[in-house]
């Protein structure tokens, strides 16, 4: 499931175009029933923010 979630994460934030980061990340944290008020989200937030 993490490695797939991650693999999906990868792709939209790669082809994301002008939409923000944060979007991309809740849709898909939502979409697999995850919380985005967790230190999951936080912490792929802040990757995120660094490596796209």
């Amino acid at each position: 499931m993490e490695e797939k979630l991650a693999m999906k994460l990868d792709q939209a934030l790669k082809t994301r175009g002008s939409t923000n980061v944060f979007e991309i990340l809740r849709a898909e944290f939502v979409a697999n029933a995850l919380s985005v008020d967790g230190a999951l989200f936080e912490r792929v937030a802040t990757y995120a923010m660094q490596n796209y």
